[in-house]
């Protein structure tokens, strides 16, 4: 066990059991790791009380905690975006150090593109400098899940129709006739409306919640409910 639980105890007890993301803070005030977790309280209490023949790289880090804060989220899909962005923005040493060799997926937004595609990518591609957007990386079944979650929140086109130039061609996917789509393929959205879905999506990956959240709430609780964005392992 831990030689630091008593001294994070009345702070523990005062952590709601709610979704959130949490930071990991050394002597200097420095971020060294950042989480998510579906109950914070259950899932920072579990740091103090790792047994002592578990990973030894977790160890090391338990045993340069100092601080930590957390922040609440609605649901696990905002706790996901919110621990990627937070990872991205302070990039901790052990958020690094804790990876295996597994290479990990980007969501790509080819904002470049008359009608925007999102999709999964393995690394950051040269269209980036055309104007293409990248998210994460994430964990690869995390990212399936969320990209799952964003189209049941947002009705963006999901198919291989290249646009325009498959535009009335073929009749619509199933997603057109249960509203998960706008039917861009089907001539029914201008590609400057389209692009302004497809903004919304990159506004919402970019943590911007406040300016979507009074339209997408009711979308975000009924996506998260059917999703689980907890981890299986401690860390």
């Amino acid at each position: 066990m831990s030689d630091r639980p008593d001294r994070f105890d009345a702070r523990l007890d005062l952590v709601p059991g709610e979704p959130g993301v949490y930071l990991m803070k050394d002597e200097s005030g420095s971020v060294i790791y950042v989480g998510k977790a579906v109950n914070l309280r259950q899932r920072l209490a579990s740091y103090f009380t790792i047994a002592p023949e578990g990973d030894a790289r977790i160890r090391a880090m338990i045993s340069r905690i100092s601080d930590f804060e957390y922040l609440l989220c609605h649901n696990e899909l905002e706790a996901f975006i919110l621990e990627a962005n937070l990872i991205k923005k302070y990039r901790p040493r052990y958020n690094i150090l804790l990876r295996d060799d597994r290479e990990y997926p980007y969501i790509r937004v080819t904002m470049q593109e008359t009608y925007p595609r999102i999709m999964k990518s393995f690394r950051v591609e040269k269209d980036i400098e055309e104007g293409a957007r990248y998210f994460g990386p994430y964990l690869s079944g995390d990212l399936y899940r969320a990209l799952d979650a964003l189209r049941r929140i947002f009705p963006v086109k999901t198919c291989r129709r290249v646009l325009p130039r498959d535009i009335g061609k073929e009749r619509p996917c199933l997603n057109y006739y249960i509203g998960r789509c706008v039917g861009p393929c089907k001539g029914d959205i201008s590609a400057q409306d389209y692009r302004k879905v497809i903004s919304d999506v990159v506004r919402f990956l970019e943590g911007k919640y406040s300016e979507l959240l009074l339209n997408l709430e009711t979308a975000m609780e009924s996506a998260a409910k059917e999703l689980n964005f907890e981890q299986a392992a401690v860390i």
